[in-house]
């Protein structure tokens, strides 16, 4: 997995929405997962963050935590898992948190 070959390989995961939160979550099970699109959710501040969006990137929902960007973004291009006709594009961009 490319997230772990850029030093991310546990910490708070911020997803744009469910779909991809819960897709990654079965690979990074030591992380702890947000959404905007989930109201209300309780998390404790991490100092690796991972972003990861379709379409915008909702890195503003972790407005009270001093985020650093710690990469560039990545996108990249991948297929759904039984066709081989559709794609859909992902980008991600590691961050850390300084106040914790």
């Amino acid at each position: 997995m490319e997230i772990r070959g850029r030093g991310f390989d546990r910490g708070l995961i911020l997803t744009e929405d469910k779909f991809i939160g819960g897709n990654l979550k079965l690979f990074l099970q030591d992380s702890t997962l947000i959404t905007p699109s989930i109201p209300l959710q309780k998390y404790r501040p991490h100092k690796n963050v991972l972003v990861v969006w379709q379409t915008v990137n909702p890195v503003g929902f972790l407005d009270e935590m001093n985020l650093e960007p710690a990469s560039e973004v990545v996108t990249k291009k991948l297929p759904f898992r039984h066709s081989k006709k559709f794609f859909y594009d992902v980008s991600f961009q590691l961050y850390k948190a300084h106040d914790f």
